[in-house]
C-alpha cells in the first residue's frame, strides 16, 4: 500500500493497493490528483500479512520525485560544501 500526506503524516490517503501476489510494477501516481501539495507532504509504504501469520515481503525501487517548483525546493546552506577525502585512498602521498 502507498499513501501520501499533505499535513506531516496527520492524515493519510492511499494512492496505490497491491494484492499479495501482484508482480513487480512500475507505478506513477500526481500528487495533485489526490490532494493539495504542499511543504509537509509525506510517503509511506505499508506491507502487512493479509492471512495466518507469515513472512511479509515487501520493497521499493527507484522511488523518485518529478516537477518540483523553485518554491519546493530549499537552497542549501552557504556554508555547505564539498570537502576532499583524507586521506585519498587513490593517492596514497
Amino acid at each position: 500500500q502507498v499513501d501520501i500526506s499533505n499535513n506531516g503524516g496527520v492524515d493519510w490517503v492511499s494512492v496505490e493497493r497491491v494484492t499479495e501476489s501482484a508482480p513487480w510494477t512500475e507505478v506513477t501516481f500526481r500528487v495533485l490528483d489526490y490532494t493539495s501539495p504542499t511543504s509537509l507532504m509525506a510517503v509511506r509504504f505499508v506491507a502487512q500479512d493479509v492471512g495466518s501469520a507469515s513472512t511479509v515481503e515487501a520493497a521499493i525501487d527507484d522511488f523518485a520525485v518529478y516537477a518540483l517548483t523553485a518554491t519546493d525546493v530549499r537552497a542549501p546552506s552557504p556554508r555547505a560544501r564539498l570537502l576532499p577525502v583524507t586521506p585519498n585512498p587513490f593517492n596514497p602521498t
